[in-house]
């Protein structure tokens, strides 16, 4: 008996448990995107009130400030969909690494400074849209999914950071810090809570929503809002692919909140109970002993 019920209970959760996802008719799981935008715009405030001469001091005690932040909302105030504080910490180091190259030398972009802003401008927005080709080789190549995000980011700041930028008011930066986070969260609900591992994905590798939208914190003003405009082009193409042009067998369920997904196995659909497993079991007993 106790077999039969493990049994059984393996396949309901194969049969189901690959198929739970948020449910977005409810309004609590939005509820941590707001928090997110509030601990955002306070965050940004106090790093507007910031005078020149006070940035060592002032960015090491919010330092302190948004890791204290960090522990409570990873440990006390869990989010179960993402990881809210990495986008609050990733416009903090934006700022931060504005504040360090202002004081590198004037020097004017160069012909290979502009292909690297360029070519990121075309590697994120590849990344939202996600093209079939694209997205069969990182079906084929998980690790490399999980990794080229990163890598993108990190060769683009590491050119960034070569070449001078004025210090930027502080309308500026908050038109940023929430243009990031707004395209993140957008992200995050649209395209990342479907795909497969999602949760996994969105709390425990956050460079997922963060890689892809990184340009609009650290490129030049007027290339910054030309990758917002076309980020929010291709955030709103997925929309379109993932709610109006999705089967209606595809859609979640309200009550449950369990969304029907149309490429599972057939044979999952037809599962037998509890009750049936014990008789096929007890059949094939009596013929083992014939």
């Amino acid at each position: 008996m106790l077999l039969i019920k493990m049994v059984s209970s393996a396949l309901k959760t194969l049969s189901g448990g690959t198929r739970m996802q948020i449910d977005l008719t409810l309004a609590v799981n939005y509820v941590p995107a707001a928090l997110c935008l509030v601990r955002l715009m306070f965050y940004l405030s106090l790093i507007g009130m910031i005078r020149p001469g006070e940035e060592i001091g002032a960015y090491s005690l919010l330092a302190l400030s948004l890791w204290s932040d960090r522990v409570i909302f990873r440990v006390f105030l869990r989010n179960p969909i993402f990881d809210s504080s990495a986008i609050i910490l990733a416009v903090y180091f934006s700022n931060i690494m504005l504040t360090l190259r202002h004081l590198v030398p004037v020097s004017h972009l160069s012909f290979l400074g502009a292909v690297v802003n360029f070519g990121w401008i075309g590697c994120c927005l590849a990344m939202i849209v996600e093209p079939p080709h694209m997205r069969r080789v990182f079906e084929k190549r998980a690790r490399f999914y999980h990794v080229m995000p990163a890598v993108v980011t990190a060769v683009a700041l590491a050119a960034q950071i070569q070449v001078h930028a004025p210090l930027e008011d502080n309308g500026t930066r908050f038109a940023r810090g929430i243009c990031f986070a707004l395209m993140c969260l957008k992200w995050i609900y649209v395209v990342g809570i479907h795909q497969s591992q999602a949760l996994e994905n969105l709390r425990d590798n956050s460079s997922h929503f963060l890689s892809r939208f990184a340009p609009v914190l650290y490129l030049p003003s007027s290339l910054a809002v030309l990758f917002a405009l076309l980020a929010w082009a291709a955030l709103g193409y997925q929309y379109y692919k993932v709610f109006l042009e999705a089967p209606e067998s595809s859609m979640p369920d309200v009550e449950t909140g369990i969304k029907h997904d149309s490429s599972m196995p057939q044979i999952l659909e037809s599962i037998p109970e509890e009750h049936e497993l014990e008789e096929m079991f007890r059949l094939a007993k009596q013929n083992r002993t014939l």
